[in-house]
C-alpha cells in the first residue's frame, strides 16, 4: 500500500533525508544558549539543502538522556524546528530521543 501523503510530499522513489542533530539543550552540560544552538542547526540544514536532500529531520543529541522531556527541551525543540522550517527550503521533522509523545506534541 503506497502512503499517497509520503509519496505526495518527497520526489523520487527514495527520497533522502538528512540529520540536523542539536547541540545539547537547556539543562544539559555543555549548553552554550539558544543562539550558538541555532546558529548551528541552520549550518547543518542548509548544508543538507545544498547537498540535495529530500528533507531534514531535527533530533536532540543530549546527554545523559533520559525517558520523558522536560518542559524546557520541549520549548527548546519548538523553537528551533519553527525557525529551521521557516528558512528551510525542504521539509522539516523533529524526533526528541526517548520521548514519542513529546515529539507528536512540539510537532503539533
Amino acid at each position: 500500500m503506497t502512503n499517497f501523503r509520503f509519496t505526495n510530499l518527497f520526489s523520487g522513489n527514495k527520497p533522502l533525508i538528512g540529520m540536523v542533530h542539536l547541540s545539547p539543550l537547556p539543562g544539559y552540560p555543555g549548553y552554550k544558549g539558544m543562539g550558538v544552538l541555532m546558529e548551528k542547526a541552520l549550518i547543518e540544514l542548509k548544508t543538507l539543502e545544498k547537498a540535495e536532500y529530500a528533507g531534514a529531520l531535527v533530533e536532540n543529541t543530549d546527554v545523559p538522556g533520559f525517558v520523558g522531556a522536560s518542559l524546557q527541551t520541549k520549548k527548546a525543540m519548538a523553537e528551533v524546528v519553527k525557525k529551521l522550517v521557516k528558512h528551510s527550503n525542504i521539509p522539516v521533522g523533529l524526533g526528541i530521543i526517548y520521548d514519542m509523545s513529546a515529539t507528536v506534541e512540539v510537532a503539533y
